[in-house]
């Protein structure tokens, strides 16, 4: 489903429910996350530089709940991690490491709106949004290092649930987040066909909220 139809799907939810029915208390929020991300849009690509697809994501955010369950937010997170450059002649084929360490940082920088459902603790919410991310890579060869960077335009779509004590609250979030046409890993996506460095992300949430 397409981010502006996920949209109108929520602004439809929130007028059948009622909006004085819904929770979220109005006012600023702040939030920092950390867990874990996969680089799922290129799964394979990852594997063979690093090893593994996945690895530790953090960030944080700031955020303003509405009255009637809306909320927006802006947000940046980071993925980091090192390999090392390596030659694939075809996919499946064996993969030769090359000895020339390769560092890559991936920063998604995005803005969220979403709509939270209920009026307890406990707070389920959903949101869609889009924005850009960074992409780094830095590697190092013959003790020279060069570095390539590029952002490209970026989207996702989150939901997760918020436990309230008081003006904190503690949650979870999953998220897919899609970077299109991005820069492949060390020329390796080139090989596997992959051209997106995007992938599910799982977080755990500290939430402070101000206001009502």
């Amino acid at each position: 489903m397409r981010a502006p139809a996920v949209v109108r799907s929520l602004a439809a939810l929130a007028l059948a429910t009622g909006f004085a029915s819904t929770a979220a208390a109005q006012g600023l929020f702040l939030e920092a996350v950390g867990g874990y991300q996969d680089l799922t849009g290129a799964k394979d690509s990852a594997k063979a530089v690093f090893g593994s697809s996945g690895g530790v994501s953090f960030g944080g955010g700031l955020g303003y709940n509405l009255a009637n369950g809306f909320f927006f937010s802006g947000w940046a997170r980071r993925f980091s991690k090192d390999g090392e450059r390596v030659f694939v002649a075809a996919p499946g084929s064996t993969i030769f490491p090359l000895g020339h360490p390769l560092s890559v940082k991936i920063t998604p920088i995005q803005g969220t709106l979403g709509y939270r459902f209920g009026k307890s603790s406990l707070s389920p919410y959903v949101g869609v949004g889009g924005g850009v991310t960074s992409i780094k890579e830095t590697s190092t060869v013959g003790g020279l290092s060069e570095s390539t960077s590029e952002s490209k335009g970026s989207y996702h779509a989150l939901a997760g649930v918020d436990f309230g004590l008081g003006s904190i609250s503690l949650g979870g979030e999953v998220m897919y987040l899609s970077v299109p046409k991005s820069i492949g890993l060390a020329g390796v996506s080139q090989v596997y066909g992959e051209t997106n460095v995007g992938g599910f992300q799982a977080v755990a949430k500290l939430t402070f909220r101000f206001g009502k």
